[in-house]
């Protein structure tokens, strides 16, 4: 998501809950990369998440990150990796139901 593209949110928050409302991506982790946080102007990861409508989502990250930079590369995939494993375990542990599995976000204010 280009944090710095002001006049694409609302749409994106339009596409996010049309899509988050489909069958097979209902209750779905959802991580998304706020990207171009070195630009000025970019909205940080709370307001993002505010204007996405994120709350809407239970499983969800919203993550900083720079392409230009690199910054927040790695520990965006770190995130990524540790919770797409923790879902995978919590499955094998006999948590059929993906709602069952209540992660920690924690957005920026």
């Amino acid at each position: 998501m280009d944090s710095a593209d002001r006049d694409k949110i609302a749409e994106s928050a339009q596409e996010l809950e049309r899509v988050m409302n489909l069958d097979a991506l209902r209750n779905r982790l959802l991580f998304i990369l706020a990207t171009k946080q070195d630009v000025d102007g970019a909205l940080d990861t709370g307001e993002l998440a505010r204007r996405l409508k994120l709350n809407l989502y239970p499983k969800r990250w919203i993550l900083p990150v720079s392409a230009k930079t690199t910054s927040g590369l790695k520990e965006a995939m770190t995130r990524i990796s540790k919770e797409i494993g923790r879902y995978l375990r919590k499955k094998e542990a006999g948590y059929e139901n993906i709602s069952e599995y209540v992660p920690p976000p924690s957005d920026k204010k």
